[in-house]
């Protein structure tokens, strides 16, 4: 169940205790003679041959009324014309659409995909948009007939909300049935604790992309809960496949590198003004997991973090590593021209442009009273995957727009930024935002000053409750501040893990970072330089969500 690279017989026998209540299938691990046909050792979910499955109802471009779009994704075992039908809450009439087959053009994309997962299992996804729709509350069923039908499903239009809530949630990734029941727990108690209109999620669906068991107990627990309410994502690393579709892989990250199987399980509607299919030497790059969407005054914007070098030479047959970035940047840029009436822009990805700073990462920067001369801040593939001239663009990009928030997930860790900018000249120094209010209550100072101790300090500020404080020396060489009379800059939330693997990534966070605002630093042992042993901290421990409240104001 494992990477090959982490197995170990020793450790990973797993037993099954068979008087659990919580045994999904006890008819399968009930011990069987070889002539009684006992195959297995452990049972995976597999696709429902009866019904529809993974049945998904995501936002259109425009996700409130007037005019509001719903798309529909759902998995079938064989192929078959299939329909959605649908109605207004209390009318006695179906509208019957049948899912999308004989597109041209760009909207091919949207058609039927025959294929099979790597357990040999062959499939068929089904897609179909509905425009046009009114405020109220809808219902509908998938299916072919009354012998192949979902149950009947819900979902829910609103119009000019003045305020509404968005639940974000993470990196729910398991390799089997039982570590997806600790996601089960997060969405029931979110769903009996917090009203929400929508949940965004960040990424890391499953821990491999290609194992189709875990994409269907992370459905079957999210629908227990999270039922008639839409569900926003974007795509993860472990959520990749390699190259060829159809083979599992080692488990290993350089194994996950392509993102078409997200097509598979969720439909976007891609703005016909601003394709996110790029031209790029000849080929047609189609990327997943980009596209924006509108919810009263708010918009969103979706992006793929995760084309990496192997993604864009071998998925895309490209010459170099770079391209596909230079042609989303115009896309971005394009899909905030078009969309330029929102009160408010939120970016959404999986691992952000500022994400958390090891102390292994801060050593490499600064060590015994010496800055670095060629840093790198790094972090996420849309950061440094890039061609030279675009080194850093996302988060420069949002804050020329007008992103006042960016969320991701990934580090397996809660942080919020403190409103930072970046900074040209080192970008290893970003620049942290405050008002004087902010000054006053957060740092203790009525100013900012210059610190003229170290030559590699000149010409920056800090609060001036930071100079002369050697508590505070690291962090001076990580930063510096600019006093400003309103905030323009964004912030950035990473969303720890709504699922068990708090911790897995192995970076823990140093108390050194200046602009988390609220993190979970660990504690560091600090031999030299290179040798640092880090301590877990105890808030990492717990599945975590984050509630956003937007309102007019």
């Amino acid at each position: 169940t494992k990477a090959l690279s982490a197995r170990n017989n020793a450790n990973d026998w797993y037993y099954v205790d068979l008087t659990k209540d919580i045994i999904p299938m006890i008819e399968d691990y009930t011990p069987r003679a070889s002539f009684e046909h006992k195959n297995i050792f452990y049972n995976k979910t597999t696709l429902d041959k009866t019904k529809p499955n993974y049945i998904t109802c995501t936002f259109g471009i425009q996700a409130t009324a007037p005019n509001a779009t719903r798309c529909f994704n759902w998995i079938s075992q064989e192929y078959h014309d299939e329909f959605i039908w649908y109605r207004k809450q209390g009318d006695s009439e179906w509208t019957q659409v049948e899912s999308f087959k004989n597109e041209i053009g760009h909207r091919a994309y949207y058609n039927r995909i025959r294929s099979e997962f790597t357990d040999g299992t062959p499939f068929v996804t089904h897609k179909v948009i509905i425009k046009n729709l009114g405020a109220g509350t809808y219902e509908y069923k998938v299916g072919r007939d009354d012998s192949y039908m979902s149950d009947v499903k819900t979902f829910r239009v609103v119009e000019n909300p003045s305020k509404f809530v968005f639940v974000q949630t993470s990196d729910q990734q398991g390799f089997r049935w039982d570590e997806y029941q600790i996601w089960k727990d997060a969405a029931k108690y979110i769903k009996d604790n917090v009203g929400f209109n929508f949940v965004v999620n960040t990424g890391d669906i499953t821990q491999n992309g290609n194992r189709v068991n875990e994409w269907l107990d992370y459905y079957d627990a999210r629908e227990l809960s999270f039922e008639g309410i839409e569900e926003m994502t974007v795509i993860g690393n472990n959520d990749l496949c390699p190259a060829n579709l159809y083979v599992l892989g080692d488990g290993g990250d350089s194994a996950k590198i392509n993102p078409r199987n997200m097509s598979y399980f969720y439909t976007y509607e891609m703005d016909e003004n601003n394709l996110p299919i790029f031209n790029i030497e000849g080929k047609e790059v189609y990327v997943d997991s980009l596209y924006s969407f509108n919810y009263g005054n708010t918009h969103f914007i979706c992006v793929n973090s995760e084309i990496t070098d192997k993604t864009e030479t071998m998925v895309y047959g490209l010459s170099t590593n770079g391209l596909v970035y230079d042609e989303m940047k115009k896309w971005c840029e394009k899909d905030m021209e078009l969309n330029t009436t929102q009160s408010w822009n939120i970016a959404v990805m999986h691992e952000l442009p500022f994400t958390i700073l090891t102390q292994y990462n801060v050593n490499q920067f600064y060590w015994d009273g010496v800055e670095s001369n060629n840093p790198s801040r790094s972090g996420s593939h849309i950061n440094y995957n890039n061609l030279e001239k675009n080194k850093y663009w996302f988060s420069t990009f949002c804050q020329e727009h007008n992103i006042r928030l960016a969320i991701g997930g990934h580090k397996h860790t809660y942080a919020a930024t403190l409103p930072i900018l970046e900074n040209p000249a080192n970008n290893m120094k970003p620049i942290i935002q405050v008002t004087q209010e902010m000054l006053e209550t957060m740092f203790g100072s009525s100013e900012l000053k210059e610190d003229t101790s170290e030559a590699s300090l000149a010409g920056q500020l800090f609060p001036a409750s930071w100079i002369g404080d050697d508590t505070y020396k690291t962090k001076k060489h990580l930063c510096t501040f600019q006093l400003v009379d309103k905030i323009t800059a964004p912030i950035y939330i990473t969303n720890q893990a709504t699922g068990y693997k708090h911790t897995s990534n192995k970076e823990l966070p140093s108390k050194e970072v200046p602009w988390d605002y609220y993190f979970f630093p660990c504690t560091s042992v600090i031999t030299d330089k290179t040798t640092v042993k880090d301590t877990v901290n105890a808030g990492q421990r717990y599945p975590f969500y984050t509630i956003y409240e937007v309102t007019d104001g």
